[in-house]
């Protein structure tokens, strides 16, 4: 009866520590889902919260009517939106090009996220302006955001086309 009950209790032991194991199994795969799943979703993340782009737009460089005009009529107001602090190193309107020594641009959520470029007088041959600016970013890349204005109407309108990535960094 000894030997019988040894068995049993041999058997159950051994049934007992298999189910263990496989129970053991199945929460291992399950956490190592569920990590590659959270792995995927910071990435996502992180790409969100590095987010570079720009936008354009034509602001009266004439603060007061009542004084004569001082420097320029018209210039560009660059606003960073993103949140990646941006450099910009070049700004080429209409062929001719200004090179800047890394002209902070500061993340959106500042409030003097911007850059302002003295713009061209308009006369009756320019009515169009292509603005190209070339833009470095904390991580090291390198970016051009394009801005084509027209001036109608005693106004300038302009369109800022999404940012595009030039180079990548190499770190």
């Amino acid at each position: 009866m000894r030997e019988i009950f040894h068995n049993a209790n041999f058997i159950s032991n051994f049934i007992v520590q298999w189910l263990t194991l496989i129970v053991l199994i199945i929460t291992a795969v399950i956490a190592f889902r569920i990590g590659n799943t959270q792995n995927q979703i910071n990435k996502k993340i992180e790409k969100l919260q590095d987010s570079v782009e720009v936008f354009s737009y034509p602001i009266s460089g004439v603060q007061n009517t009542n004084q004569p005009q001082k420097g320029f009529p018209w210039l560009l107001r660059v606003v960073n939106v993103g949140s990646v602090q941006l450099y910009i190193t070049e700004y080429i309107i209409n062929g001719y090009s200004t090179v800047l020594n890394n002209a902070l641009l500061p993340a959106g959520q500042q409030q003097n996220a911007w850059y302002q470029i003295p713009l061209p007088i308009p006369t009756s041959t320019t009515t169009t302006i292509n603005v190209t600016i070339k833009i470095d970013d904390k991580f090291g890349r390198t970016w051009q955001s394009i801005t084509d204005i027209g001036y109608r109407n005693n106004e300038w309108e302009s369109l800022t086309h999404e940012i595009q990535l030039l180079s990548q960094s190499s770190y």
